[in-house]
């Protein structure tokens, strides 16, 4: 059991920041304000061009706690590469994620260390998240009241269908000694949080858990939409580049197919919403458009399913008068 009275556990928060300086000191106070100590807090700056770095030597400075430690980045590499920096250069049992305009919950590091030490061979323990508006005192609290569930190594049709395979980073803790047998974030592909999560419990069981570990800012440099608008290609490469992963873990072919389809219309809502976002945004009717063209792309080849086809062809044949006696022949034969 894990001693809650500020014991010393085997856990780094890793801390990526760009241009982080309205939020980060927030960020690590609610590191150390947990109900334990950790081993290390790792900050892999990304060549912030705002104050990021002074208000780190502040904290630094005149903190009681004294075991940070921060990477200066000398080109801004991007969000995955500095990603896999914090891992690369983690050096404790455990790592706990944390963004630089998020927040931990009080006693997360605790909850979650105390399931590692029962169940060793988890890999990756995910939490619920909460969001927090930029001109709000209030937290917005998830819509859907879910269960905590483990998840078995291969169980990716389970953990898509019920998941939607999206973990809130900040409130994802890892066990370094399995995870870095299945690699790193992959840097090819914008979804590669996401395609890492699958990797990781294609080979290890996981587990999500019902209750809030972090809690996510929104504000106006971090709204999603915007970036989209401008990276609306990478965007839908990053959707396709999950489909093939999806794909290639999958090997119950009954599921795979089920899998496939049910993303593939999930990913057309979200392309939907995007050129709706962009249309009244930006008032861009081109994007707008092209969004709508790739969001029939994913759409209608997942209608095509063999019970789709079924029902086309029997409304079809009724509609034209023949269904009733191609039915009756039907039968006819075979009963004879």
């Amino acid at each position: 059991m894990v001693n809650a009275e500020r014991e010393i556990v085997p856990v780094t928060v890793v801390i990526p920041v760009y241009n982080g300086a309205d939020y980060i000191e927030d960020a690590i106070q609610s590191v150390l304000n947990q109900t334990c100590d950790v081993e290390e807090i790792l900050i892999c700056d990304n060549k912030s061009t705002d104050n990021t770095i002074g208000v780190l030597e502040k904290i630094i400075k005149n903190s009681v706690y004294k075991r940070f430690r921060v990477i200066r980045k000398y080109e801004n590499e991007g969000y995955i590469k500095n990603m896999n920096t914090c891992i690369i250069e983690s050096r404790s049992k455990y790592l706990r994620f944390l963004h630089a305009d998020d927040m931990m919950k009080p006693n997360s590091i605790y909850e979650q260390l105390e399931i590692f030490i029962k169940k060793p061979h988890i890999a990756l323990i995910s939490g619920q998240e909460e969001y927090k508006h930029e001109n709000s005192e209030m937290n917005a609290k998830p819509k859907n009241k879910i269960s905590s569930l483990q998840y078995n190594a291969g169980q990716i049709f389970e953990f898509v269908i019920e998941r939607g395979h999206y973990l809130p980073v900040s409130s994802v803790m890892l066990n370094l000694e399995k995870v870095r047998t299945v690699g790193l974030f992959p840097e090819y592909t914008l979804a590669g949080d996401e395609y890492f999560w699958l990797q990781i419990l294609n080979k290890y069981p996981i587990i999500v858990m019902n209750n809030i570990h972090s809690v996510r800012r929104i504000h106006n440099s971090n709204l999603q939409y915007a970036w989209f608008y401008k990276n609306k290609e990478e965007f839908v490469k990053g959707i396709y580049d999950l489909l093939t992963l999806m794909k290639s873990l999958e090997v119950r072919i009954d599921k795979q197919k089920k899998l496939i389809n049910n993303r593939r219309r999930r990913y057309s809502k979200i392309l939907t919403g995007n050129a709706i976002f962009v249309f009244r945004r930006h008032k861009d009717t081109r994007s707008s458009l092209w969004y709508l063209y790739k969001s029939l792309q994913l759409w209608i080849p997942s209608l095509f399913t063999r019970s789709f086809c079924k029902a086309v062809i029997l409304i079809a044949l009724n509609i034209i008068g023949i269904y009733t006696p191609i039915k009756r022949m039907f039968l006819k034969y075979k009963m004879k």
